[in-house]
């Protein structure tokens, strides 16, 4: 008699630690994991939510007790990829959000768990805000004559000599963009394509992730020309242009950066009506409009510190899972789920989702968000479905133009 099989049950937000839910999901049975984990940097006002030795189970806290340094962080980082790592099939990729300062660190603990590095794709944004210190503050400092009065209209004016030299320098630069690490599990099977045929995962969708083409691309690639200014370069851009790489009807080849903005108050709160979302929201005071006076008004309701915008997490899902075309809907994990934005993305692609989250508050906010999500499917459609790819013929009949003089 064959030993049963537990059947994984999709398209729900598990509450719960990871260490303890994963084990429960069965063994390859997972076809990508896209995730934004703890950056181990005690981020801002979040020092309790941000530091590793908050996640885990008793085992885990007394073992990997966070320090300063990221050993112990990159020992946790390992930790977690192992039980990514069991239920993800084979060839399977894992997206992992992570900070500038511990991305080594990260990477070295995923890849101690058995992933290989791929590439590292950097997500660019234009609002991050600079953190460090000021030079002069802190040579002032240093002499006992700094003065917080000292600032005006956020500039700070040296009180000492030593101190007005070191005017203009500053630690820290404007952060503008996040890396994303790409690891995959190593295949099962002895090629590409064999481990595509059993598990169905291991390669990227190209032309579902393609930017259009520019004016200028468009124009060279409709005129046919070669691209200059010399010999090898042209010939590698015919190629490109031949194998499908750059064509009109089908845009440019996907590169690894993304640009796009961080999400707005509206695309974080949508599905948060319930004001049991308002309760535990960022308030400020503000003068309403219906009788003039200042009171408390909740502002945002979803308070997770580090929400990913939906636009970009539906593009790395497209990037790394398998669509029903192929053979069936991917299957995304998410052990770090938080608000829910990487649900939201798998509902608005019609892809199946995993997520687990350990605070029942941000649980809850992922399965009202997930369901809003559900209830306008129209939402946020701004991709247009990959066109069909060139057929050959055509693509030979172009030769004696592409490769002419």
């Amino acid at each position: 008699m064959k030993p049963h099989k537990p059947k994984l049950k999709r398209d729900r937000v598990l509450r719960g630690d990871l260490f303890v839910v994963l084990p429960t999901l069965p063994r390859n049975s997972i076809d990508g994991i896209v995730t934004d984990p703890p950056y181990g940097i005690s981020f801002g006002d979040h020092a309790d939510w941000d530091a590793p030795i908050k996640h885990g189970h008793a085992v885990a806290k007394a073992e990997f007790e966070f320090q300063r340094e990221g050993r112990s962080y990159q020992q946790w980082c390992a930790a977690w990829a192992r039980e990514c790592w069991r239920v993800l099939r084979p060839g399977g990729y894992l997206l992992a959000f992570s900070s500038r300062r511990l991305l080594h660190r990260m990477m070295a603990g995923i890849e101690d768990a058995g992933f290989e590095p791929r590439d590292i794709i950097a997500w660019r944004y234009k609002s991050g805000m600079p953190t460090g210190i000021m030079a002069a503050v802190a040579v002032d400092r240093a002499r006992g004559c700094f003065k917080r009065e000292a600032f005006a209209h956020e500039v700070y004016h040296a009180r000492s000599k030593q101190g007005r030299v070191w005017d203009g320098w500053h630690t820290g630069l404007k952060p503008g963009f996040e890396p994303i690490l790409v690891m995959r599990k190593p295949f099962s099977e002895k090629t590409l394509g064999h481990n595509l045929l059993r598990w169905g995962v291991g390669a990227f969708h190209v032309d579902a992730c393609r930017p259009p083409l520019t004016e200028e691309q468009a124009a060279r690639v409709a005129a046919g020309k070669k691209r200059p200014p010399t010999r090898h370069l042209s010939a590698s851009w015919n190629r490109m242009i031949l194998y499908g790489a750059t064509t009109a009807d089908r845009g440019a080849w996907p590169v690894n950066l993304y640009t796009c903005s961080k999400p707005s108050a509206q695309e974080r709160d949508r599905g948060l009506d319930d004001e049991r979302f308002a309760k535990h929201g960022r308030k400020i005071y503000a003068v309403t409009p219906r009788d003039g006076e200042k009171r408390l008004v909740t502002v945002r309701r979803n308070v997770h510190p580090t929400v990913k915008p939906v636009r970009l997490l539906r593009w790395l899902l497209r990037l790394v899972l398998p669509t029903k075309r192929e053979m069936r809907r991917g299957i995304v994990l998410d052990p770090f789920s938080g608000s829910g934005s990487t649900g939201v993305a798998a509902v608005e692609e019609g892809f199946h989702y995993v997520m687990v989250e350990r605070k029942r508050r941000y649980a809850r906010m992922a399965r009202a968000r997930i369901a809003a999500a559900r209830l306008d499917p129209q939402h946020g459609r701004e991709h247009a479905k990959p066109k069909a790819v060139a057929k050959p013929a055509k693509l030979l009949s172009q030769m004696p133009r592409l490769f002419s003089s």
